[in-house]
């Protein structure tokens, strides 16, 4: 009982849960109720007139009713009223009456009261029912002097020390415990204030802070975004780093800033851009030492993140163990450096410098140089692709012209011996003697290698840019290609009365491994260039020197030397791009289709080698190449053999051999057989796909062989070769199929033989060339 009535006045009287008013008004119900309690049992005991025990049972129940319905249904404000009302206006005039009035305990019921109403009321309320209470006091001491009777006198001695004591110890009580339990809200108030102080001063230092913060974030948005700004004008780059550079500085309040350039190459790097407080600390922009800070503070290249944190270093003396103390000599005292990467590559160094005073560098200065820095690089990657994209576009332009000039000459390179075949073909047509008509296919042939030589270039050229063009490795007699060359380029020479030397090295060896034909077109265009470009009575030399062997591999060397018009430095740079002469005129004035070089240069890479020229306007040319090459596999007395073997006439007697032609063009039909009429070769043509099929079905045992042409109308070459293969005859899978067509590309080859055929023959028909196939696929000799 004793623990509930504790954890009542506790939740009553001191729970914070309760305003302080609540807490105040249960604290003086809780001490009157006790002493309003204990003096009825006193009067219990001592036997008091029964009129007084009766008002001290009514005061101790109505106190416990007030607390009850107070608490339940929270009516503390009226609670406080009845409070005052009940003491100051009810009990204090009955006790005034009853305890023997002024000569009573009075002043303590008196002091008692007013102290009640002091606590618990507050501004008007107060006022009023302290006025009312002194009038409540007047009327007592009036009706007391006016009707004596009554006053209630008759208690005892015992009666009236009791009451003097509990009067004296309930005012006490009741007193001491308003002042302690003031003192404790007080107390509570204070330390609840003080906590608010606190929390409220550490609120503010933080809000303090994060103004400052927030201030320093703004100006540093302010700048980020003026230099985003700046870097997408129109102004030169070098311009814009530089104004950067500035503003940096300033906002940092920096004695330098510096954006060190790397070399790609070499690694060292220059202060490119440079920003001071004064030209006492403008690095010399020629010192290339800062290269050391590269290899200092970052690694060789980059992490596959592809970025790399920025080094700060607040004294060099002390940091990272003084291991940036050798930059003192430029005055450096703390630094932030930020590498810059463009690309995935570490483009240059962003150095904020400090060379006055040791200075701590902030979280908020390294997140700016971390932006700045990623501003820079940026606008320098948008600079580069800029440029770049302004280089391909001019370069696209230039090509654009240069293949547009390459069209109109080939128009003219195509068209001259064009007319020259169609002239001479009529000039041959209307002459009436042999000598006549012997001139005109003279010429006409001469018109038609000189047209197969433009349109070989051309598909050379072609193969190049697909990267197509691919080397045909074979022994070789490297005296007799170079005699093959001088043969086919010594009538030239004779027609210019020029003066033609030649020296071959007696170190190289007679046979060689490699592709002669190739090797033979790329001297075959110097020596083209040389007599073109040589006047009338002019020198050309053409000298073979050994250089080296390892492993069994020569190095040899190929000058063709001039005595001709030569060209000038800027000329030679355009030299060896495709589609382009040396000068504009050339070509007009000289012929040629302008990609020999290209060709060339592209066959000597291919051979290990390079090319180049020495040249002097006026005075003449040197084209030298190199190219690698294979010590022979077979002895040179073989290859005459050989020779003598593919020229040997008896080897193209082809009589009682059967060949079914399948070709649709008349044309080209009335040429096959008029080449192959003289060696006895029976032919059969078929003028498409399903022909052949056909009379080869019909009679597979008459032929020998089947010359196929790729593209013809109803069924194309492959077509035909794969019915053919695929029908039910031991002929059909055994006989030699054999590609005849122009369309001579590696991957046109490879597809014929995918296709089941043989072997391949290219046009325009080289008639040696379909000797060698047929003595090899008839015959079977090599």
């Amino acid at each position: 009982m004793f623990e509930r009535l504790k954890r009542l006045i506790v939740r009553s009287v001191l729970s914070e849960h309760l305003d302080i008013s609540a807490r105040m008004i249960n604290m003086i119900f809780f001490v009157g109720l006790a002493g309003a309690f204990c003096v009825l049992v006193s009067r219990l005991i001592v036997g008091s007139n029964p009129l007084l025990i009766a008002i001290n049972a009514f005061i101790v129940l109505s106190l416990t009713v007030l607390i009850y319905f107070c608490n339940r249904y929270h009516l503390y404000r009226f609670g406080t009223w009845v409070a005052v009302i009940l003491i100051s206006e009810i009990f204090f005039p009955l006790a005034f009456f009853f305890l023997g009035g002024q000569n009573g305990v009075f002043a303590a019921y008196f002091i008692l009261s007013l102290v009640i109403i002091w606590f618990l009321l507050e501004g008007k309320a107060l006022v009023v029912m302290l006025v009312l209470h002194m009038l409540t006091i007047a009327v007592c001491y009036v009706l007391a002097a006016v009707f004596p009777q009554l006053v209630v006198n008759d208690l005892t001695l015992f009666q009236q020390v009791e009451d003097s004591i509990f009067s004296v110890l309930i005012l006490g009580s009741v007193v001491g415990a308003v002042i302690k339990f003031q003192k404790a809200i007080f107390d509570e108030e204070r330390k609840k204030n003080l906590r608010t102080s606190q929390a409220l001063e550490s609120t503010l230092t933080e809000l303090g802070t994060q103004d400052e913060l927030l201030r320093v974030r703004l100006s540093q948005q302010q700048l980020m975004s003026s230099l985003s700004q700046s870097f997408i004008s129109n102004c030169p780059m070098h311009e814009l780093i530089q104004e950067a550079l500035r503003q940096v500085s300033e906002f940092l309040q920096a004695t330098r800033t510096l954006i060190v350039v790397a070399d790609a190459a070499t690694g060292e790097g220059q202060p490119v851009y440079t920003w001071a407080i004064n030209e006492r600390w403008i690095p010399d922009p020629s010192q290339t030492e800062f290269g050391a800070a590269f290899a200092c503070a970052f690694p060789a290249a980059l992490p596959e993140s592809g970025s790399m944190a920025p080094v700060y270093c607040n004294n060099i003396h002390d940091d990272y163990d003084g291991a940036y103390r050798v930059f003192e000599v430029d005055g450096l005292k703390s630094f932030i450096w930020a590498p810059i990467s463009v690309g995935g590559d570490l483009w240059g160094l962003l150095c904020i410098e400090e060379c006055e005073h040791y200075r701590s560098w902030s979280e908020s200065d390294r997140q700016l140089v971390g932006s700045v820095v990623g501003a820079i690089a940026g606008a320098v990657s948008r600079d580069i692709i800029e440029k770049e994209r302004v280089k391909a576009l001019e370069e696209a332009v230039r090509a654009s012209h240069a293949k547009g000039d390459f069209l109109s000459n080939m128009s003219h390179e195509m068209r001259t011996p064009m007319n020259a075949i169609i002239g001479m073909t009529a000039i041959g047509a209307a002459a009436t003697d042999i000598e006549r008509k012997d001139y005109a296919f003279g010429k006409i042939g001469d018109a038609s290698n000189h047209l197969l030589g433009v349109i070989n270039d051309i598909l050379d050229m072609s193969k190049i840019e697909a990267d197509k063009l691919e080397l045909s490795l074979q022994d070789f007699d490297f005296r007799h290609m170079v005699q093959t060359v001088v043969d086919v380029i010594g009538f030239k020479v004779e027609e210019q009365g020029q003066v033609f030397r030649v020296q071959i090295d007696e170190r190289i060896p007679p046979m060689c491994y490699g592709d002669d034909q190739r090797l033979a077109q790329v001297i075959t265009n110097l020596l083209s260039n040389a007599v073109k470009f040589t006047p009338r009575g002019g020198t050309i030399d053409l000298a073979a020197r050994y250089l080296s062997e390892e492993a069994g591999y020569l190095r040899i060397q190929v000058d063709v030397r001039d005595t001709g018009i030569g060209i000038t430095d800027e000329q030679k740079e355009r030299l060896f791009n495709p589609f382009v002469q040396a000068e504009s005129g050339t070509q007009r004035k000289f012929g040629g289709t302008g990609l020999g070089l290209v060709i060339s240069q592209r066959i000597v890479r291919m051979m290990g080698g390079e090319i180049g020229i020495e040249s002097e306007l006026g005075r003449g040319s040197t084209f030298s190449f190199t190219c690698v090459l294979e010590q022979g596999r077979q002895t040179e007395q073989e290859s005459q053999s050989d020779v003598g073997d593919a020229t040997d006439g008896a080897g193209n007697d082809f009589a009682g051999y059967h060949v079914l032609l399948a070709e649709d063009v008349e044309v080209n039909q009335e040429i096959v057989l008029a080449l192959l009429e003289p060696t006895g070769l029976r032919i059969t043509v078929a003028e498409n796909g399903i022909v052949t099929v056909q009379k080869f079905s019909e009679n597979p045992d008459a032929f020998d062989a089947i010359l196929m042409d790729v593209q013809m109308p109803e069924m194309d070459g492959y077509q035909a070769t794969q019915s053919i293969r695929a029908l039910n005859t031991p002929k059909a899978q055994a006989i030699p199929i054999i590609a005849m067509t122009a369309n001579v590309f590696k991957e046109d080859i490879e597809k014929a033989l995918a296709a089941g055929m043989n072997d391949h023959i290219g046009k325009p028909i080289n008639l040696d060339h379909v000797l060698a196939k047929l003595r090899l696929h008839l015959k079977g000799e090599v």
